[in-house]
């Protein structure tokens, strides 16, 4: 009885201190996260301050249209980001040394995956650079910009395309409850972007310069997240059999199919309106929209946030059957 009763006593032991641990990672993620957003709009608004008066109108119009690619592309995993999430939460949970090695090779699964993917689409996005619908969106008559304009999209739709494969670094930090490294690259991202604004306008740097440095930074950015990811889990080994790949994708497909199409539906609503406006009212109009879409978008910015660290703490408590914790955190968040 009493060894019985000891077990029970470990078990309420261990769930509580779970409990505890789980509670203070969604605490400093979700805290590090509003912190990271309020210096990502303070950032914002000065380079926007900046930009405006340094572009002419109808580039900072491009800039606009430039800048909606970021997160338009990143659907590009076809889904496969958010359901490896929800796979590394669950392996998360397990904690052993079989879990471990199995979230490994998930992991680069879906890595080499959409990175094949993302890479064959850049290589067709260049060879089929002229055949895009370029002048529905760019309307200008300034053909030296329209030129490179298109030069400029051409060349973000590629970069976006290969950060979208980059950005998995994201899902596997969430999934281990370590949202702040995220908020931490993105941090560093805004501060070195704006100290380069600084300097490229000091230098007097052309509106095409300006944008490909800035497709640089994001893409090196990625780069480090997902390098500080694989450091961190010590994954170290970067091999994976072709067998475990398809193992991996099988595994996920479904899951992936239904991310997919809420992300692609969400992409297309928040983005759509821009080329709208692009096309029917041309590329001054653009810019001035973007502004006040912006303006619309914040508050619901920081509310997006607080809720994402919760999704990967939510999946590990109820495969730890921790249901007390769901319950008191989601009461705890429809009362903010």
């Amino acid at each position: 009885m009493s060894s019985i009763s000891n077990s029970i006593k470990n078990t309420i032991l261990l769930a509580t201190v779970n409990r505890g641990q789980r509670t203070k990672k969604y605490i400093l993620g979700a805290s590090s996260s509003i912190f990271s957003q309020a210096v990502s709009t303070v950032i914002s608004l000065l380079t926007t301050g900046i930009l405006t008066r340094y572009f002419s109108a109808e580039e900072f119009g491009v800039w606009s249209i430039l800048s909606t690619f970021f997160g338009l592309l990143l659907g590009l995993d076809l889904g496969f980001g958010n359901a490896l999430k929800n796979k590394l939460s669950e392996y998360y949970a397990d904690n052993s040394v079989e879990s471990n090695e199995e979230a490994r090779q998930s992991f680069y699964s879906i890595l080499y995956v959409s990175l094949f993917w993302t890479t064959l689409l850049s290589i067709i996005i260049f060879f089929s650079r002229n055949s895009l619908p370029w002048h529905e969106f760019i309307k200008t008559q300034n053909t030296s910009l329209y030129y490179v304009s298109v030069n400029v999209l051409t060349i973000a739709l590629m970069f976006f395309s290969i950060n979208a494969a980059l950005q998995i670094y994201t899902n596997g930090f969430y999934a281990y409850q370590e949202t702040h490294f995220i908020s931490g690259i993105n941090t560093i991202n805004k501060i070195v972007f704006i100290v380069f604004i600084i300097s490229a306008v000091r230098e007097k740097m052309s509106f095409q310069a300006i944008s490909i440095n800035y497709l640089i930074i994001v893409l090196f950015t990625s780069f480090g997240g997902l390098f500080l990811f694989i450091k961190k889990r010590r994954w170290f080994s970067l091999s994976v059999s072709f067998k475990n790949v398809l193992v991996t994708i099988k595994s996920l497909y479904s899951q992936s199919i239904q991310f997919t199409l809420l992300q692609l539906l969400s992409l297309v609503l928040t983005n759509i309106d821009m080329f709208l406006i692009s096309n029917k009212m041309g590329l001054v109009l653009v810019g001035d929209y973007s502004l006040v879409k912006k303006i619309y978008l914040f508050a619901m910015s920081f509310h997006v946030i607080v809720l994402f660290p919760l999704w990967p703490a939510f999946t590990e408590a109820m495969l730890k059957k921790d249901k007390l914790w769901v319950k008191k955190m989601l009461i705890r968040i429809l009362s903010v």
